[in-house]
């Protein structure tokens, strides 16, 4: 399986020679199907997302473990199966929780190296806190790097007031939702303020785009976002990965190319 992408460049400066990175630009199993593990061969690349909302995704041992052979050779993140993790029920709050603690343990199992989740609409409270930081305890003892997005409407003051709260989590900066968001009005701020303001906290993105008016997950050539400028704005060095969320085949590969194009280029 052949990869075309650039991994890196160099550029010299006052003398000294540095090594720029590019992310590694994977795509969603949401293309795929619900037996993407037997799918896998089908994509442009060995880095994958594996959709735990939207593909085959059991919560039992076994299964898990029958995947890991699947996997091998693949560049694996997890994209959570919960829903937005704090309900106001605590049954389904300790049903989610659990099911978050699950797929650290997946994480683990599959060499994956994120697991991306949500939460709820509205800030947390002191226990929910609490019981969040007893997730990402567990996730860095088994070495999983939990990634933080946001829902199909951006909220910056959510995103913001978890980023504060939660220091060790990295944020998932997701075109399509935050575009979504800036056109509903339910970001609350500027597009390029907000980008600014989780510049830092990016190390991973989903890439799709909309016509501002509902979250389609369509490719980022067909939506209204200026994914370009986007993705100018942040952090190159601390970017990691660039997941393609697009909902069809054919858009997706589309979008893979694009963003192929587009570090290509920026690291010359």
């Amino acid at each position: 399986m052949e990869d075309v992408k650039i991994f890196s460049s160099t550029f010299i400066n006052n003398g000294f020679i540095w090594a720029v990175m590019a992310p590694r630009i994977g795509i969603s199993t949401v293309v795929l199907g619900r037996k993407w593990f037997d799918q896998l061969g089908m994509l442009p690349t060995d880095v994958v997302e594996v959709s735990g909302r939207y593909s085959k995704f059991e919560y039992d041992y076994e299964w898990v473990l029958a995947q890991r052979k699947r996997l091998e050779g693949f560049d694996v993140s997890v994209h959570s199966g919960t829903n937005y993790v704090f309900s106001s029920h605590p049954l389904y709050t300790q049903t989610e929780l659990y099911r978050l603690r699950s797929e650290v343990l997946t994480c683990h199992e599959w060499g994956a190296s994120h697991l991306v989740f949500h939460l709820k609409n509205g800030i947390l409270g002191p226990k929910e806190e609490a019981q969040l930081k007893d997730v990402a305890a567990m996730a860095g003892e088994y070495g999983t790097k939990l990634v933080f997005e946001s829902n199909s409407s951006a909220e910056a003051r959510l995103a913001l007031d978890f980023l504060d709260r939660f220091p060790n989590v990295g944020y998932n900066l997701d075109m399509g939702h935050l575009y979504h968001g800036f056109c509903n009005g339910r970001l609350g701020m500027g597009l390029d303020e907000f980008v600014a303001s989780v510049r830092d906290r990016t190390v991973y993105v989903h890439a799709h785009s909309n016509d501002g008016r509902a979250d389609q997950h369509i490719s980022i050539d067909r939506g209204n976002l200026d994914w370009e400028h986007v993705l100018d704005s942040l952090d190159r060095d601390r970017l990691e990965k660039v997941i393609v969320e697009v909902r069809d085949f054919d858009g997706a590969f589309e979008t893979y190319c694009l963003l192929n194009d587009y570090f290509n280029k920026s690291n010359k």
